[in-house]
């Protein structure tokens, strides 16, 4: 009997150990802002923080949205807007709803923001005093400009980097996906002082692969064999190009503006929660692992952490 007991005790354990790992491994991408403002003015203290206002994308960033503010019976603010009152929604950083939950059909009106009640949406104005409520922002990883890049857990940082370097994938021995990215200098740069900018971006899935340069895109497959079911998809505009592809649980939206040389990206799904790499970290919740290289060293420099992750197989002009 005390043999037994001791068995069970120690599977119990095992049990519990299992459950707190499994915890930690999807802790909350939302920080909750437990103050009353507008919609506008929760956007802007999101992008203070060097964040954005939750962007709800599926059942299951919804499920963990009202998780973060402490379950049922709160409201809050999400990133969804419709600014010109033609009752079509969008995320307040661009592109088109992947999911909705109204509780009631949206009512038409110009500047409509999206207050969440706790699972269920409604409309309302977006700088209206009456309707001053909490948020919840999550982080906003993009490359931007010359360039500055946000990571997954929300760390800024320049980078003045030449030719391609790697901007995430998984970090899994098989690897499922890599998103890479090529910089060149800019017109203004000089010999002591270059500043560089995104002008091209590779995603590759499997073997099948998608390449925007500029405003163009060329897909296809790196064995030459094409099928009907093409994991990447493609959305394109006179503006901007989307990329959407699907790992695992995990949904991955690359947003890309030519005008800005910008690049932003979105996730939904917690498979890949701590098991990316690149420069824009590993989105396990700490910033201060964020600058970590390929053999695994943690460093401060932003340019060393940089340097580490240039693909040296591929060429530039």
């Amino acid at each position: 009997m005390l043999r037994l007991l001791i068995i069970l005790t120690i599977a119990s354990f095992a049990v519990a150990a299992s459950t707190e790992r499994s915890i930690e491994k999807r802790s909350s991408k939302y920080e909750f802002v437990n103050e009353a403002v507008t919609w506008v003015d929760a956007k802007a203290a999101c992008e203070a923080k060097n964040k954005k206002l939750a962007e709800i994308r599926s059942q299951a960033d919804e499920d963990e949205a009202v998780a973060a503010v402490g379950g049922g019976g709160a409201a809050f603010w999400i990133g969804l807007v419709d600014l010109d009152g033609d009752l079509i929604f969008e995320y307040a950083t661009g592109g088109s709803l992947t999911f909705t939950s109204w509780n009631t059909a949206p009512f038409q009106g110009g500047g409509q923001c999206v207050v969440d009640f706790s699972g269920l949406w409604r409309n309302s104005l977006c700088n209206d005093t009456r309707m001053m409520m909490p948020f919840i922002c999550e982080p906003d990883p993009q490359v931007t400009g010359d360039p500055h890049l946000t990571t997954f857990d929300g760390r800024p940082f320049s980078f003045q980097g030449i030719c391609w370097h790697t901007l995430f994938k998984d970090c899994s021995t098989n690897p499922a996906f890599e998103v890479t990215a090529e910089f060149e200098p800019r017109e203004d740069s000089t010999l002591e002082h270059v500043r560089t900018r995104t002008v091209s971006v590779n995603v590759t899935v499997g073997d099948d692969f998608a390449i925007i340069n500029g405003l163009d895109v060329v897909t296809g497959t790196t064995d030459g064999h094409v099928t009907a079911a093409r994991p990447i998809h493609v959305q394109e505009d006179d503006k901007t190009v989307t990329l959407t592809f699907i790992s695992k649980d995990t949904t991955f939206t690359l947003s890309w503006t030519l005008k800005k040389h910008s690049l932003r990206v979105s996730t939904s799904g917690s498979d890949y929660r701590g098991h990316l790499c690149g420069l824009l970290g590993n989105d396990d919740g700490d910033t201060l692992n964020d600058f970590t290289k390929p053999d695994g060293a943690v460093v401060h420099d932003a340019a060393e952490f940089g340097e580490s992750w240039r693909v040296e197989w591929k060429k530039c002009d």
